[in-house]
């Protein structure tokens, strides 16, 4: 099943894996850590057994596993997220 992530301006894609393992090393996570993580939130989103899941809900799942990876990476994640949600006027 194709799910789609609805985003916070309301448009739609497609659940792309390699999104999440990019943020992973952007936000300092090592190869096998973002591997790991990667997995971890697209076996959540299959697991659902929902056809949409949003990007908050994925942007929180990512909040609670990666601390447990890496926690300087975690920091450096929600420093950008709420850098991202202040500069970009985001209301939840």
């Amino acid at each position: 099943m194709k799910i789609k992530v609805i985003k916070r301006n309301k448009k739609t894609e497609y659940f792309d894996e390699n999104k999440i393992k990019l943020v992973a090393l952007a936000s300092g996570l090592n190869n096998n850590d973002a591997s790991k993580l990667t997995s971890i939130i697209a076996n959540w989103v299959s697991e659902r057994n929902k056809d949409t899941v949003t990007s908050l809900q994925i942007r929180d799942k990512m909040l609670i596993e990666m601390p447990k990876l890496d926690k300087p990476a975690s920091l450096k994640f929600i420093w950008y997220e709420k850098y991202k949600d202040k500069n970009f006027r985001i209301d939840h």
